[in-house]
């Protein structure tokens, strides 16, 4: 994981990876009122997956100025977590390239803009 998103990106980014019983996850889904955190803990035929532990990925990055942040968290079973951290990695890619670039003009007319996340000074 750590070599897919590069070392430059380390100096930036936080990251919590942590096992998880589907109990405490339905609680605080329920807590939270949540449904996606459920979601993640039922089967596609509609069971809860209470015997298998699942893995809670948490990305995180704040801009240079401290005032934006992103950030993606993903839960998978512990048997399907290769592809959904690969799918993570890609999406997380994705989102600080749309989120570090320029911002596009609607109109001609239209003053610049900076990115909506400035990493680096």
């Amino acid at each position: 994981m750590l070599n897919a998103l590069g070392s430059e990106m380390m100096k930036y980014l936080g990251i919590e990876v942590r096992h998880r019983q589907v109990p405490s996850l339905l609680k605080q889904s329920e807590d939270e009122r949540d449904p996606l955190i459920a979601e993640a803990c039922i089967s596609a035929d509609g069971e809860i997956q209470e015997d298998e532990v699942h893995i809670e990925i948490r990305m995180e990055v704040i801009s240079f100025d401290g005032k934006r942040t992103l950030s993606i968290q993903r839960i998978t079973p512990y048997s399907g977590y290769e592809f959904k951290l690969t799918s993570t990695i890609i999406d997380w890619k994705k989102m600080i390239d749309t989120s570090t670039g320029k911002i596009q003009k609607d109109h001609p007319k239209d003053i610049d803009s900076s990115a909506f996340l400035v990493i680096e000074e």
